[in-house]
């Protein structure tokens, strides 16, 4: 029984990373429509058939597992919505290609995180959007130095401001109360 409750909370928070996720893809897709979208680090894809069904022109899903492509392919893939493997540091595009860069929760991940910057801006087209996520180190508990194991480096939100606004102009913050 008391592994059932386990389960049971488990389940709970995973929707509510989920639904938080969900909500971050529903504020881009007011900026991708009629675009075409790159999708960074598009996990399991849900996101980029999303941002296709609310508008977007089309979109490609980028993810460095290439189990993770082929599930995302076989599970939204469509006639607007691919996906690719890809390292986020070093895109296989041409430059200009992309109206708009979506990015969710990926750049504390990244050690290599001007590489990935870098290029998210030179595969966007002028005048185009780029729209990322990541936590807020500043929200969370001081105690905590950081929200996950797998974050390289988590951001202040002075110092994201800072580091975006070496790569594109224009940039705004919004925060999401979870």
């Amino acid at each position: 029984m008391a592994g059932g409750g386990a389960m049971k909370q488990e389940t709970l928070v995973d929707l509510h990373v989920f639904e938080d996720h969900l909500a971050r893809y529903a504020f881009a897709s007011e900026f991708v429509k009629n675009e075409n979208v790159l999708d960074v680090a598009c996990g399991a894809g849900y996101g980029s058939s999303y941002l296709f069904k609310r508008g977007a022109k089309s979109v490609v899903g980028g993810e460095i597992s290439i189990n993770d492509v082929k599930t995302a392919q076989e599970v939204y893939g469509s006639k607007g919505v691919q996906f690719v493997a890809l390292d986020a540091t070093l895109l296989p595009f041409e430059n200009e290609v992309f109206d708009a860069v979506i990015s969710m929760e990926t750049i504390e991940h990244l050690a290599r995180y001007k590489d990935y910057l870098s290029e998210c801006k030179r595969v966007l087209k002028k005048g185009g959007v780029y729209i990322c996520s990541t936590p807020n180190k500043g929200h969370g508990i001081p105690e905590i130095k950081s929200f996950s194991p797998y974050h390289v480096h988590e951001f202040y939100i002075e110092e994201l401001k800072n580091l975006i606004s070496e790569y594109f102009t224009d940039v705004s913050l919004y925060g999401q109360d979870t």
